[in-house]
């Protein structure tokens, strides 16, 4: 399925009927002419005064009404209306996907209280993502995968990684990590992408000394490495930008906290 851009949400394409209708003609299944069909979308949605109407195809001047539920029902209802020549038939493609998805099922388990989201779980099949804890931001899963609420950066805790030989700070988990060093360590890290901003808490353990080598290829400010404090307990914390995928900009935050 092709993916969904932003665009005006109402009057794409606006023209005139060609018909008297009455609240029964035209039917499920019969034409309507218009007095243009240019940029009509092939099918969809369309707005005569306060009635939707549903149509399956457009043909020169003219659109012809879905078979079934094309007035006076469906989810949203809609009442069948009489409209004279002359009155505005107005089409959108936002709009005609977003009626489209909603008849699919009751709107009222997709959207249940203010805050909550609408969206596509997959093609043509609409879901409802409850409303988050207040700051929260929404967060994308990319293409094929659905969206969740996330703690922003601003107010994740520390993720307390593993010690070991070599110590993986995995990004993906968050961007604020600590971990206490139970001897000299080389220092990796996962799932990095550009423009990353992240936190290291480095802490000595009850022995102290301990010593690190970092990952490469760190632009350190002042142009070396720090060197690590080594007191019993203590720790540094050391910040960086992520100027590519393997490329990073180091900074000190504090030493001997």
């Amino acid at each position: 399925m092709a993916d969904y851009t932003w665009a005006a949400p109402v009057d794409n394409v606006q023209t005139t009927i060609s018909d008297t209708m009455t609240n029964s003609s035209p039917g499920n299944g019969g034409t309507l002419n218009i007095a243009s069909s240019t940029n009509a979308p092939a099918n969809g949605y369309a707005l005569i005064d306060s009635e939707i109407i549903k149509y399956s195809s457009v043909g020169t001047n003219t659109i012809v009404l879905a078979a079934a539920g094309a007035r006076g029902s469906g989810n949203p209802v809609t009442t069948a209306a009489a409209h004279s020549i002359g009155t505005a038939i107005k089409f959108s493609v936002i709009p005609s996907y977003f009626f489209s998805e909603l008849r699919a099922q009751s709107p009222t388990t997709l959207m249940t209280e203010q805050g909550d989201v609408l969206y596509a779980s997959a093609a043509n099949t609409p879901a409802g993502l409850h409303h988050a804890t207040a700051g929260d931001v929404l967060a994308s899963g990319g293409h094929g995968a659905n969206p969740a609420w996330a703690t922003p950066p601003s107010r994740q805790d520390y993720v307390t990684d593993t010690d070991g030989a070599t110590v993986t700070f995995d990004l993906s988990t968050g961007l604020w990590h600590k971990v206490v060093l139970g001897g000299n360590r080389t220092l990796a890290l996962s799932n990095v992408v550009a423009g990353m901003k992240f936190v290291l808490k480095l802490i000595q353990d009850g022995t102290g000394t301990r010593t690190v080598t970092w990952f490469t290829t760190i632009s350190w400010v002042g142009g070396s490495a720090p060197t690590l404090t080594t007191t019993i307990n203590k720790s540094d914390l050391f910040g960086f930008v992520a100027t590519a995928a393997n490329t990073f900009e180091g900074f000190v935050v504090g030493q001997n906290v």
